[in-house]
């Protein structure tokens, strides 16, 4: 009888331990995977946002240029002189990624097709979107090394998009979340961290300054809002050194498509 209460109690400490040692894992596990994620409080500035009634005049050469890379038939090509788009007669000039199974390691298993591709403003780094069947993933890729990093740092979260180099090519604005809601989020690449700024229902679009002190982006605006209807959108401003979100107009749809002009 003694054996076997003896015998319990190794069981019963065995199973306890192996209890311990699974949640210390974990735990461990979701430690070193968020070392790179900031979790910051950003101040929002709503208080003097107006509804704009204006043509985005006053946004003239306030960004900076994207460069964009060809996209054709899963393969990405840009011009090594130059670094910018280029189909010519110098076919020298031309490099050519290979598609995207050989630039990735793995490859998506529910890879669709490749989307855009924009270059630094230094084109030694490069950012390719992908479309899968589950949703959309980001990659920055440096181009002396060719390491490939995957821009969607949280496994849970489908989509990343509307990426863009900041003028001094050091960090990534973009879009990142799931179908319930999405973030602006900032990559810095010196430090390789990320940070969610503003939390939202949907982002259409965004732009660096070309002082790179200022990222703008538009969001959806809620339905139950005042003039919604109206004006669906707002355009906010995120102040890279300040910390803060102001939120600057209220706009219609066709106001994205003057802005994005600009």
């Amino acid at each position: 009888m003694l054996n076997f209460i003896y015998l319990v109690k190794r069981v019963v400490y065995s199973i306890r331990r192996l209890i311990y040692l699974f949640f210390v894992t974990v735990a461990i596990t979701l430690l070193i995977s968020c070392q790179n994620v900031v979790s910051t409080e950003v101040t929002i500035h709503t208080e003097d946002t107006t509804n704009y009634t204006g043509d985005f005049q006053e946004f003239n050469d306030l960004y900076q240029v994207v460069t964009k890379a060809l996209v054709n038939d899963n393969k990405i090509v840009i011009n090594s002189n130059l670094g910018v788009i280029s189909i010519g007669e110098d076919k020298d000039n031309l490099v050519v990624f290979d598609e995207i199974e050989e630039s990735l390691v793995p490859k998506p298993q529910n890879f669709i097709s490749l989307e855009e591709a924009i270059l630094s403003n230094d084109n030694q780094k490069l950012l390719f979107s992908i479309m899968k069947e589950n949703g959309t993933e980001t990659f920055f890729q440096n181009l002396n090394t060719s390491k490939v990093t995957s821009l969607n740092y949280n496994g849970e979260k489908e989509y990343s998009h509307l990426a863009a180099f900041s003028p001094d090519n050091n960090k990534i604005a973009y879009v990142y979340g799931d179908i319930s809601q999405v973030a602006l989020t900032l990559y810095d690449m010196n430090k390789d961290q990320y940070k969610d700024i503003y939390t939202t229902f949907n982002i259409l679009a965004l732009k660096w300054s070309k002082s790179g002190e200022f990222v703008d982006f538009f969001i959806e605006r809620m339905p139950y809002e005042e003039d919604y209807e109206e004006r669906p959108f707002s355009l906010l401003r995120y102040h890279i050194k300040e910390n803060n979100v102001t939120m600057l107009y209220h706009v219609t749809y066709d106001d994205i498509f003057l802005w994005e002009e600009k």
